[in-house]
């Protein structure tokens, strides 16, 4: 028994644009030349008539429908293109103060001069000068400078998660967004959303700390060791990363560098900023 083969209908849209190329076609040659032949059947000047008038609605109706539908694209590819440039500028500014605010935790603000240095200055052997517990438990940190004891006034860890809690809701805000991004965005952020951990890291010692001093131990408060600096600094560089892909992305659509904008000595001033120290001074060991 023959096979039988299968006939795929041709899908409507397909059709669109041939029938308005026909219908333009039959709407400008039937005045010039078809209007001059003679009808082979008595009916043929009426239905010429019927299909002149089919072909010139068709031919509105196509060029209205594409101006609206180009405009409407239009529309919405720079509004969600607007959407984009604000989200992508409030991810940079969250990884900036994350990163502006490691800088002054290891001991390195003094360094920072302009915008390009958060991506230069090395924090391959950075140590977090930093107490884990909050301002109101008041105990001090006691560091050797050379062949003295020093005790200064911890810097207040909280500040670090709240700074890290920031970072991951702009990422998120972004990651809700995905449907109005291109491809190529969505890739640098998905790749930041999937590697960044900062927020768990800094939580999961603030908890260490919190379950042993509930214990007793240890009074002068948790010690931040070598394996959880390497973690931080890890993702640290992650940030790094990603924020020298999306400063290549806005420069490259938008036209500006938006890394560079900003001025250092304000947003370090910043008050989220003065509440790392007591009194609003800065100890003389950073």
């Amino acid at each position: 028994m023959p096979k039988q083969l299968l006939i795929m209908p041709i899908p409507i849209s397909k059709l669109i644009l041939p029938t308005f190329v026909v219908a333009l076609l039959y709407s400008i040659l039937k005045p010039i030349i078809l209007d001059n032949i003679e009808e082979f059947c008595p009916w043929g000047s009426e239905l010429g008539d019927i299909l002149y008038q089919l072909s010139l609605a068709y031919v509105g109706g196509y060029i209205f429908y594409w101006i609206a539908n180009f405009q409407s694209e239009r529309f919405e590819h720079e509004k969600n293109n607007t959407i984009n440039k604000v989200k992508i500028e409030k991810l940079i500014r969250s990884i900036q103060s994350t990163m502006i605010l490691y800088l002054v935790y290891i001991g390195e603000k003094g360094k920072i001069k302009n915008p390009d240095d958060l991506l230069n200055i090395p924090i391959d052997n950075g140590s977090l000068k930093i107490g884990i517990r909050d301002e109101n438990q008041q105990y001090k940190i006691i560091e050797r400078v050379g062949d003295e004891t020093v005790k200064r006034n911890s810097i207040y860890f909280n500040v670090f998660i709240e700074e890290a809690t920031e970072l991951n809701k702009s990422i998120d805000h972004c990651v809700n967004g995905y449907v109005l991004m291109p491809l190529d965005l969505i890739k640098i952020i998905e790749n930041l959303n999937q590697r960044s951990h900062l927020k768990w890291l800094l939580k999961r010692l603030k908890g260490l700390d919190e379950y042993l001093s509930e214990r007793g131990f240890p009074k002068e408060g948790l010690s931040i060791r070598g394996s959880e600096n390497l973690d931080i600094r890890n993702e640290i560089m992650i940030l790094r990363e990603s924020v020298i892909e999306l400063r290549k992305y806005y420069i490259k659509h938008f036209d500006i560098d938006f890394f560079g904008e900003f001025n250092i000595d304000e947003i370090i001033w910043l008050p989220q900023y003065n509440l790392l120290f007591p009194r609003n001074q800065e100890p003389n060991s950073l």
